[in-house]
């Protein structure tokens, strides 16, 4: 594994609103492992520590169409596939009356093993994200991609 820093890009927006930032810090999120799709903290802990979650889908939080969210989500996996980084898929679950409200119900995102953080942003900046997940067994973190910020469910 290398963990070389892909481009600079500041396609992401600097701040989500509060009420966008709770939105994240209630995400279930889910990685497929070994064939079962489990909670991100236990995946963090069978693997052994912490992983960051990025996601292509619906850049500054703007709903797009699936098929550009599915090519982006490929751009995604091509960059860390080309910074050699270990990587599983990944679900990002809204709450259910966030689904009620007309919100996606899941975006499809990619949760990377043994990188840092710094690498996490900046992927998330390449793909117009407000921020990533950092996730072990216990904790679960937003992190922003454009500003100095961060929130800890």
């Amino acid at each position: 594994m290398h963990d070389q820093s892909p481009p600079e890009n500041t396609n992401s927006p600097a701040l989500p609103t509060e009420e966008l930032i709770s939105e994240y810090l209630a995400t279930k999120v889910t990685v497929l492992l070994n064939g079962e799709w489990i909670c991100a903290h236990e995946a963090a802990r069978q693997l052994g520590g912490q992983l960051h979650v990025i996601t292509a889908w619906n850049p500054a939080s703007v709903q797009v169409d699936v098929s550009i969210n599915e090519s982006k989500n490929r751009e995604l996996v091509a960059a860390l596939n080309n910074l050699q980084l270990v990587h599983y898929e990944a679900l990002g679950e809204c709450r259910q009356e966030m689904k009620s409200a007309g919100a996606i119900d899941r975006e499809e995102s990619r949760a990377v093993e043994s990188t840092t953080r710094a690498t996490a942003i900046a992927l998330g900046k390449q793909f117009g994200q407000y921020a990533i997940f950092e996730i072990t067994p216990d904790e679960l973190r937003v992190v922003g991609c454009n500003a100095d910020w961060e929130r800890t469910n």
